[in-house]
């Protein structure tokens, strides 16, 4: 994939590609289909500022408006939101659908909340990944010196035996 930006064609990542960040999730979430009073328990796979992925056994209509309400961690009560079937998947294997819905009516304060927790996530990916390159690094060093060391142990244990030969020494 790629877009156009100062008039030059720049290609894309595939996590460059979308509007919003996702993160992998396992959140608990109700949903009903508006003009519907029963809800049904499922839980999210993944979710963005922008709209979330979660799996049903229910085969919804792509364009139908549904009601959400997703609970996180650390957060009063659950997320309110109202979202519109923008995709599906149906598995054999799982027996149910992976729907894509985006948030078409979402609180300001509820859009701030899922980019600064998927921000701090990224982040926090992120300065592992640099703690793992580093620790990567001291382990090659020391292995590196440690080499060296044998190295230079070898080559003086071979100057004793040569110089042990040499008569008058």
């Amino acid at each position: 994939m790629s877009r156009k930006q100062n008039g030059k064609k720049v290609s894309l990542k595939r996590d460059e590609q979308r509007r919003y960040i996702r993160l992998k999730t396992h959140h608990l979430l109700k949903y009903r289909i508006i003009r519907d009073e029963t809800e049904i328990i499922s839980f999210s796979r993944n979710i963005s500022a922008g709209g979330v992925l979660f799996f049903i056994r229910q085969d919804l209509p792509l364009n139908c408006v549904i009601d959400l309400k997703i609970n996180f961690p650390f957060y009063p009560e659950p997320v309110t939101v109202i979202a519109k079937i923008v995709r599906k998947n149906y598995s054999k294997v799982k027996g149910g659908y992976e729907m894509g819905a985006e948030f078409i009516n979402i609180e300001d304060g509820v859009q701030d909340f899922l980019n600064q927790k998927i921000a701090g996530v990224k982040v926090l990916t992120n300065k592992k990944r640099a703690a793992k390159r580093r620790k990567q690094e001291i382990v090659f060093l020391i292995f590196f010196l440690l080499i060296l060391l044998g190295i230079l142990i070898y080559k003086f244990s071979i100057y004793q035996i040569i110089f042990s030969f040499i008569p008058g020494k």
